[in-house]
């Protein structure tokens, strides 16, 4: 009898031990789940993108500022739709628009429009014409959201052979800038957004 109740003891003396290291089990395995997400999740948002010089991002390094490296994705992004936008001549400017047109909302998109409809791409093409500009200053503020930025510079237009100093246009624009998902076509996940020329006329 004493032997029955030594081996009903020691039964449920096992089930006992099987059920707290099947909890431990349990719980050791969700919490390296859990870390695993919440490293995840921590490497993602700190995840730093290097531009090589076609405009291309790849992926870096994890750092924690990452407003650090923010500030001159916006620097490049500016420069590289106005150039696209601006840098024209009768061979390239279909292409260069369309690429213009992805780092860009409908602000920049109706301003493409006024051009085309008061003929200034035919100009340019009849003409053989060429178009570029250069930049005095680009000045960002990445501390406010949306980005707010404003690009300071000179535009000119000049047949090729012509002096580019004799038709200068002096150009000032203002901008802001809202972050988006990052694609082969707009690598710096930036949207340019409610642009404004200020000003776009002589010196």
């Amino acid at each position: 009898m004493r032997k029955l109740l030594k081996i009903d003891i020691l039964l449920k003396f096992s089930k006992i031990i099987t059920l707290v290291s099947l909890g431990v089990s349990i719980a050791a395995v969700i919490s390296a789940l859990s870390y695993t997400y919440y490293i995840n999740k921590m490497l993602i948002k700190e995840k730093v993108y290097i531009l090589d010089g076609n405009g291309e991002a790849f992926t870096a390094k994890v750092l924690k500022e990452e407003l650090m490296y923010r500030e001159p994705e916006i620097y490049n992004h500016l420069k590289i739709f106005h150039k696209f936008f601006f840098n024209l001549d009768q061979f390239n400017y279909s292409t260069s628009i369309e690429k213009a047109l992805n780092l860009i909302d409908e602000s920049g998109k109706n301003y493409y429009l006024t051009l085309l409809n008061e003929g200034w791409y035919n100009t340019l093409k009849m003409n053989n014409l060429v178009q570029d500009i250069e930049f005095d200053s680009i000045h960002l503020n990445a501390k406010v959201y949306p980005y707010l930025a404003s690009v300071f510079g000179k535009t000119s237009v000049y047949r090729y052979g012509e002096k580019k100093e004799e038709k200068i246009k002096k150009i000032e624009i203002s901008c802001s800038l809202f972050d988006v998902a990052r694609t082969k076509e707009n690598p710096h996940g930036l949207l340019i957004s409610n642009y404004n020329i200020l000003h776009h006329g002589e010196e």
